[in-house]
């Protein structure tokens, strides 16, 4: 797509008043509405689009460590999207956080770790749904909750869950 960074900065800054949603996007990113449709059917699609992108960064960055932790990984995914926090909070605020959830499930299963954690166990599409719902949450209810921890605690808990430590007999 030629206009790829004019879209996804027009996408990123939009705010919560979708009254303008289509033109102003079209306007930043100097597409006319006729392109603008042709490339996306609805604002659905456009978020869908977006997420794309930021998963691919997200797969990337994990991707470029060897032997990459559950911590690190988790970090990754929480930086990632803080960075983009405006964005998160518009899909919070619309319930359209499914189609984070979807996304991240789908790009998930390309994370090396997580492939072969995966693979070991058995029931590939079981982890996956169940780690992209579960950290999807844990980024929502932290958004929610004023982004109270650090990042730093925000993954040393997700790594806690992960390794199921909380469930251990005492």
């Amino acid at each position: 797509m030629a206009n790829d960074k004019k879209l996804v900065e027009a996408i990123t800054s939009m705010d919560e008043d979708f009254a303008q949603w289509y033109t102003d996007i079209c306007k930043k990113a100097d597409l006319s509405r006729q392109t603008f449709y042709q490339i996306f059917d609805s604002r659905e699609e456009v978020m869908e689009y977006h997420f794309s992108l930021l998963f691919q960064q997200f797969v990337d960055k994990c991707d470029s460590f060897q032997n990459i932790s559950q911590y690190d990984i988790a970090c990754r995914f929480f930086e990632g999207f803080y960075c983009h926090r405006n964005f998160v909070q518009i899909l919070i605020d619309n319930n359209m956080i499914h189609l984070m959830e979807q996304q991240f499930e789908k790009y998930l299963q390309h994370i090396t770790p997580f492939q072969e954690s995966s693979q070991r166990f058995g029931h590939e599409s079981y982890i996956t749904a169940f780690i992209a719902g579960a950290l999807t949450r844990m980024l929502v209810h932290w958004f929610q909750q004023g982004c109270d921890l650090t990042i730093p605690q925000l993954c040393s808990i997700t790594e806690t869950l992960l390794k199921g430590k909380p469930f251990e007999e005492r």
